[in-house]
């Protein structure tokens, strides 16, 4: 899937599809060297659709074992664009 709007008929995205998107959009946010800094697999992103065309990934930040915060990236698939990144600190986990 190259930079294409996805099809209107099911804009349902899976997260490889939205993470292809992102990168396809000329987004370091998921690099190996990202997310590695981070300490971050793909796995660890849950998607959420926050309305028809934005979608929003997020997955906690781990330093030396200790709960950094929460990683977020909020991107529009109409624009093909990364509307917000940000990192949020809420509960704690423990990995």
């Amino acid at each position: 899937m190259k930079n294409t709007i996805y099809n209107y008929v099911n804009p349902q995205l899976t997260k490889t599809q939205l993470i292809q998107l992102i990168k396809n959009s000329g987004s370091h946010y998921f690099d190996a060297a990202s997310m590695r800094f981070f300490n971050q697999k793909v796995r660890d992103f849950k998607l959420k659709r926050l309305s028809e065309y934005t979608y929003e990934l997020a997955a906690p930040s781990f330093w030396d074992g200790k709960y950094m915060g929460t990683s977020v990236i909020v991107f529009n698939v109409l624009e093909l664009k990364t509307m917000t990144t940000t990192s949020r600190q809420e509960a704690r986990y423990e990995k």
